[in-house]
């Protein structure tokens, strides 16, 4: 028989669920007195199951109210079995289906199991490779009892940033910013590499934000726009139509000039790369960039103008 397992009252398996449980009470043996952890975590399903009135109408009718009865008895079972296992209750986490690992964590909350967990059994929790941080960081009374030595973990830990970054996201006060720089994060880092999941996820939520803020107001488009004409004479052309900047270079003009001395004035007079007085504008220094400048820059350490502080 299939374990009994709740995920909504909405979701396509409930009615196979109700099913399972329906035969499982009609089926009940009273006589066992030995159960897993996962008979365990079947039980605390089918009472998490019972919550809900309709449901637990439809069970009580189709197993001639035997249900009730049942639900009394898996209820002391479950406590004796917390009872008898409160001390090492961490050890059976690799015994637990693949399945009931989220109600694993949701049964240790129970202050007579989290009560009686140590930090040394804790941390072993923690370095078990079938172990992922999000089962219990939606878990406010673990945190708590162990936030220190989650905290010293994570840190250690690089898979943790992306966590952290999913539930940045998530957040109700995000900037567009640091959106845009987990959407082009480049996957070259040994240290972090943001999956395309979260960069989607980033990605639909800078939508969400942006159509927010352009709701009832309109913004102002511009455009940049650089050509290579072949036919061009003039070595460079820049013009502005309306809120369109555009420049247009001569590859005709290159291609015609290559000696060192007018390549090198190419740098100088078409591509700007030095003013007027021979200075080189490509700033790189944090103490040469204006006011208004720092704000408006992306501070990463990846596509930050201002390497040099």
């Amino acid at each position: 028989m299939d374990r009994v397992k709740i995920y909504s009252k909405y979701d396509l398996t409930t009615n196979m669920n109700i099913n399972n449980i329906i035969n499982f009470t009609n089926n009940f043996n009273y006589e066992i007195e030995e159960y897993n952890i996962n008979d365990v975590l079947e039980y605390f399903n089918i009472i998490k199951f019972s919550k809900d009135n309709e449901i637990k109408e439809r069970i009580i009718n189709e197993t001639n109210k035997k249900f009730d009865e049942v639900l009394k008895i898996i209820q002391r079972r479950i406590g004796k079995f917390n009872g008898k296992n409160k001390e090492s209750f961490l050890s059976l986490y690799n015994e637990v289906d693949f399945i009931y690992r989220e109600d694993f964590f949701e049964l240790i909350k129970r202050d007579d199991i989290l009560n009686n967990i140590k930090d040394l059994d804790f941390e072993e929790l923690l370095n078990n490779p079938n172990f992922h941080y999000n089962l219990i960081l939606k878990h406010e009374k673990i945190v708590k009892k162990f936030d220190e030595i989650i905290t010293k973990y994570m840190i250690e830990d690089s898979e943790c940033a992306e966590i952290i970054i999913g539930k940045y996201i998530e957040s109700e006060n995000v900037n567009l910013r640091y959106l845009g720089m987990v959407i082009n994060f480049p996957n070259k880092f040994k240290e972090l590499n943001i999956s395309d999941k979260i960069k989607l996820k980033a990605k639909g939520r800078y939508i969400q934000e942006s159509n927010k803020i352009f709701k009832n107001s309109t913004g102002i488009e511009t455009e940049v726009e650089v050509t290579y004409d072949k036919n061009q004479e003039e070595p460079v052309i820049y013009s502005v139509d309306k809120n369109i900047c555009r420049v247009s270079v001569s590859r005709k003009w290159i291609e015609g000039n290559l000696d060192f001395n007018t390549l090198l004035n190419n740098f100088i007079y078409i591509f700007s790369f030095f003013d007027m007085q021979m200075r080189l504008s490509l700033v790189s220094n944090l103490s040469e960039i204006g006011s208004s400048e720092r704000h408006i820059l992306l501070e990463d350490s990846y596509n930050y103008y201002c390497k040099n502080k």
